[in-house]
Parts: C-alpha cells; structure tokens; sequence
C-alpha cells in the first residue's frame, strides 16, 4: 500500500505531464518535503 504522499506525487506528475518514474518521484518527493518543512 503507497503512503498519500506517494500517491499525491503520482497525482502531480500526472497533472503536469511528466513522466513519473523512480528518480523523478524521488526528486519530487525530496522537493515536497523541503516544501513541508519549511512551511509556517
């Protein structure tokens, strides 16, 4: 079972058109998360 936030990425790269593989889900997900934390 995928965590939300996996799926979420998925969502998003379905949403923009890129392709959704392993390292740009991975970049994606390290983006996200630097988005969370930084975030008030």
């Amino acid at each position: 079972m995928k965590s939300i936030r996996i799926c979420l990425i998925e969502r998003h790269c379905a949403a923009i058109q890129l392709p959704c593989d392993d390292n740009i889900a991975t970049q994606l997900h390290s983006y996200f998360l630097g988005v969370i934390s930084t975030s008030p």
